[in-house]
């Protein structure tokens, strides 16, 4: 199954925002239902993300 055949996107990237903002979404679920240490984990990995995402946009800037 090629990537354009799921959901019609055809290779495009999804926004890093999106991604973040969803990692988050997760992570506060997990906090609220009594999940303390893995929404600590996805939160840690939405940060790690976010932090390389600038990164790269840094780089792709100068």
């Amino acid at each position: 199954m090629n990537p354009a055949s799921r959901g019609g996107r055809s290779g495009r990237r999804r926004s890093p925002l999106r991604i973040v903002l969803v990692l988050g979404l997760a992570a506060l679920v997990l906090a609220l239902t009594s999940h303390p240490q893995p929404a600590l984990w996805v939160a840690a990995a939405a940060a790690v993300y976010a932090a390389v995402e600038g990164v790269l946009r840094w780089r792709r800037r100068a």
